[in-house]
C-alpha cells in the first residue's frame, strides 16, 4: 500500500513592517501620563513645581506597580534633576522624599549615580535625615538601627544615621 502524506500547511511568515510603520513615532509612549505631566511641569524652560504633580506621578507609579518602564521614562525626562531635587527641602512631603529616593535608586540601577552625586552631595545629610525620619515612623527606631548597621558599610551613610 502506498504511504500517504498528510497535508501540512506551510506557515507564512508575518509581513515585514512597512517603512511608514517603522518610522512612525510611538504615539502610546508620547501620550503616556508621565509624558503629559513632564511636558506640563518639568520639561519646559521653567519647571513648574506643584505638590499635586509629585503626588500624581507617585500615584501613577503605584498604579503601574513601579514598573521599570515607567521609572525609565521618568529618568529619561530628568524628573529628579529638573523637578524633584531643585524643590527638595526639609519641608518636602514624605511622597516627595520617597520619590527622590526612588529616582536615585533608578539612577543606581542604570549605573548613572556617579553623575548625580556632585549635585546631591551637599544636601545628602538632609535627604538622609528625612529618609530616616520616615523610616522611623514606619518601622521603629530599634529595627531601623539594626537594619542600617547590618546592611551598610558606607561611612557617610552610617555617619548621617548617627546624626539624624
Amino acid at each position: 500500500m502506498p504511504k500517504t502524506r498528510a497535508k501540512v500547511k506551510k506557515s507564512v511568515p508575518p509581513a515585514a513592517p512597512t517603512a511608514k510603520a517603522a518610522t512612525a513615532p510611538a504615539h502610546a509612549e508620547e501620550q503616556s501620563e508621565i509624558a503629559k505631566l513632564a511636558a506640563k511641569h518639568w520639561l519646559g524652560s521653567k519647571p513648574k513645581y506643584t505638590k499635586k504633580c509629585v503626588d500624581a506621578v507617585a500615584r501613577h507609579l503605584a498604579d503601574a506597580h513601579f514598573a521599570k518602564r515607567t521609572l525609565q521614562e521618568l529618568e529619561r525626562t530628568q524628573y529628579l534633576e529638573r523637578l524633584l531635587w531643585p524643590h527638595f527641602s526639609e519641608s518636602s512631603t514624605d511622597i516627595h522624599v520617597l520619590s527622590v529616593l526612588l529616582m536615585i535608586n533608578e539612577k543606581h540601577q542604570e549605573k548613572l549615580l556617579a553623575t548625580l552625586w556632585p549635585v546631591v552631595q551637599d544636601s545628602f545629610a538632609m535627604l538622609f535625615a528625612r529618609a530616616t525620619k520616615i523610616a522611623r515612623k514606619t518601622v521603629g527606631s530599634d529595627d531601623l538601627s539594626i537594619g542600617v548597621f547590618g546592611q551598610t558599610e558606607v561611612r557617610t551613610v552610617v555617619t548621617q544615621f548617627l546624626i539624624a
